[in-house]
């Protein structure tokens, strides 16, 4: 027999002795490894003697590795043995692992990998599989030590070790490549119940670290919310506040930030009263400015009402500029003499005019004190 056997291999011991009694035959006990099945064969030889033949089939496994194999008979109150047969186990490799120097690599950098095993004989080749980019490619030598180039993210190895018995193969590893972050498409914001919802998707290893500014400040504060959630290697971040017109968004990690800016477009609305009065504003200032003293009269607050004839005779008492104003906004602005000459002009009492406001004779209002004290404008000037 001999002493080397394959794991898992079923191999035939046989144990032979010579006796006289044929009738009453010796008993074989198998010592050292625990037997799969027995027979035995009893023939007579040329001297008259009996021969029994024990055989026993084992099925080695790695635990019975270097152990001794022998057979005990007993015939008649005696007990004799066999010499003992130390058994070699050979398997293939198993326990196949990959170590790598490190726990990280950078996106385009080098990492040395080594596969290990264990395994009798010993590895005579070893075979690396590296799956990058949906592309699988191998790599086959005697050296259980390989050093990879240029490593991209999404890229798993794997080794197989051989030797004459048979092969055994690792586990799929994914390396742990670290990027930069990058914003996935730019940011998208919308009006949302009333306020403003942005959504900002940053992919980054380690994970990336976004944040908000609105305006040009950082949008920590109390009338903005965000929220971050995670998938693999993607962030996702939510702002949620008031109507705003420029946000941006920036992902940071150890290695880069990537910042995007978006214009918000608020749409103009019966809502949107603080732009509405900004344009009127301005509107009145220019109308002030174009219409000099006449519309001076329409720019103040009301204070009292003023009979007819008060009108006519501060118009009388106007200065030579007053008197070259078109008739056509003279019958716009006086309430009654509108109404006289057109029946379909807007007829309107003039307020009275505080004299520390009035303007002085010849000259035009001050624009400042036009815009503090504006009520209306009339469309028809």
């Amino acid at each position: 027999m001999d002493s080397q056997q394959v794991e898992g291999k079923l191999f035939s011991a046989t144990c032979s002795i010579r006796h006289s009694c044929p009738s009453s035959p010796p008993t074989v006990k198998w010592i050292g490894l625990s037997s799969v099945s027995n027979s035995v064969t009893t023939t007579k030889d040329q001297d008259g003697l009996w021969t029994s033949v024990f055989q026993a089939k084992f099925k080695p496994n790695l635990q019975d590795h270097e152990k001794y194999l022998s057979c005990q008979s007993t015939f008649s109150s005696q007990t004799m043995s066999s010499k003992k047969l130390q058994i070699n186990v050979l398997y293939s490799p198993s326990d196949v692992r990959i170590q790598a120097e490190g726990n990280s690599v950078v996106e385009g950098g080098s990492l040395s990998l080594t596969c290990s095993a264990t395994s009798r004989p010993p590895p005579s080749r070893y075979e690396w599989s590296v799956s990058q980019m949906n592309t699988t490619v191998k790599k086959s030598g005697a050296e259980h030590r390989y050093t990879f180039k240029n490593i991209q993210r999404e890229t798993s190895v794997s080794c197989t070790v051989f030797n004459s018995v048979g092969e055994g193969q690792s586990e799929q590893l994914k390396l742990n490549v670290h990027f930069p972050p990058k914003i996935l498409l730019s940011p998208s914001c919308s009006e949302w119940a009333g306020g403003l919802l942005c959504v900002c998707r940053a992919e980054a290893e380690p994970r990336a670290n976004v944040s908000w500014t609105v305006d040009g400040r950082s949008a920590l504060f109390s009338n903005f919310n965000i929220t971050t959630s995670y998938s693999g290697t993607v962030t996702v971040s939510e702002l949620t506040g008031p109507l705003t017109g420029n946000v941006s968004c920036t992902a940071s990690n150890y290695l880069s930030t990537d910042l995007h800016h978006t214009t918000v477009l608020i749409p103009q609305s019966e809502g949107n009263s603080h732009t509405v009065i900004i344009a009127a504003v301005a509107a009145g200032v220019a109308v002030c400015v174009t219409l000099g003293v006449t519309v001076t009269a329409v720019c103040l607050r009301k204070r009292r009402q003023i009979p007819p004839k008060s009108i006519s005779s501060q118009r009388a008492g106007s200065n030579e500029n007053l008197s070259k104003t078109p008739d056509v906004c003279k019958s716009s602005l006086y309430g009654k003499k509108a109404k006289d000459e057109d029946p379909n002009a807007i007829s309107r009492e003039l307020p009275e005019i505080p004299t520390e406001k009035m303007s002085k004779k010849g000259k035009a209002p001050n624009p400042k004190d036009c815009l503090e004290e504006m009520t209306e404008i009339y469309v028809n000037c």
